[in-house]
């Protein structure tokens, strides 16, 4: 696959980036969907809506395998390894040649079924998309639609995300519409979906909470107290404790632990923290509470 020129359009670059996915996951034999930005545009087309990297969900068992090839090439640079957040979920490599960042996706944050679950779902609603001479696996209308909402619920509330993920809802029929809210119940993302489109009642209260404090930008150790909250099942809750307490996490490397005087500064950080954060979980769930 031949790189292009310096100085060639965005939209151009944009194209061969997602072509390179594409390649790796061929060259790895990956499962891979290309969502948001520009494959999002050309299944649910909406004005404004310009691309700013090219963003793919990987199956979870193929994902190490494809970041470590997409990561090693000569003209790619892993920039971000992902486990930065409470719900470490990607990972950013950027193309030196084309000079665009590539958004690598372990998983989605907002779906709440297993991770291969939600990605097989997803992947039975492909359509695909050409970008520069290669056939890409798109989320269709339905599939891009939820994922659309899903994302958006953890953006500020009336941001970019919110208006385009409800001007590609509201581009649905009545049926496609109702698929999307079958599709989003059955992922497990009513509460991120209730939070951006205020459907969805039978949305875990906790969930909701976790989303409207995303979209308010509330402090890091509040969004931690609300993840683990909202979080199914004692191992899933523990390996979010230990990540935040206790060890130095990567999505590429994994993890190790910390010094013991790493450690220690870490706990004192998140007990300082845990008082004000506590009052804002408290506050916010009560308001998700007084709404229903």
């Amino acid at each position: 696959m031949e790189t292009p020129e310096r100085g060639v359009p965005h939209r151009v670059r944009l194209e061969f980036g997602h072509a390179l996915a594409q390649w790796v996951a061929e060259r790895t034999g990956s499962r891979v969907l290309h969502i948001k930005g520009m494959a999002a545009q050309a299944v649910l087309p909406v004005e404004d809506a310009l691309s700013f990297d090219v963003d793919v969900l990987v199956h979870p068992d193929d994902f190490r395998t494809y970041v470590d090839t997409l990561a090693s090439l000569t003209t790619t640079e892993l920039i971000d390894d992902g486990a930065r957040s409470a719900e470490a979920h990607a990972v950013e490599i950027v193309s030196r040649g084309l000079e665009i960042s590539l958004d690598v996706h372990a998983h989605f944050p907002g779906f709440r079924a297993d991770h291969d679950v939600v990605f097989d779902r997803l992947a039975a609603r492909s359509a695909p998309v050409d970008f520069a001479g290669v056939s890409c696996a798109c989320l269709d209308r339905v599939g891009l639609a939820s994922l659309g909402v899903v994302h958006a619920a953890r953006n500020a509330k009336g941001g970019r995300s919110a208006r385009l993920a409800l001007q590609r809802w509201d581009l649905l029929d009545a049926s496609e519409r109702e698929q999307a809210v079958d599709l989003i119940g059955e992922l497990g993302a009513a509460g991120a979906a209730h939070s951006v489109t205020g459907a969805h009642p039978e949305a875990s209260r906790r969930d909701v909470a976790l989303f409207l404090a995303y979209q308010r930008r509330a402090r890091p150790t509040t969004l931690w107290l609300l993840t683990l909250l909202a979080t199914r099942g004692v191992r899933a809750r523990w390996s979010i404790v230990r990540r935040a307490a206790s060890t130095r996490s990567s999505m590429v490397t994994g993890s190790a632990p910390l010094a013991p005087q790493e450690r220690r500064s870490r706990w004192r950080r998140l007990i300082a923290a845990g008082p004000p954060a506590t009052r804002e979980v408290v506050s916010i769930l009560r308001e998700v509470r007084g709404r229903e």
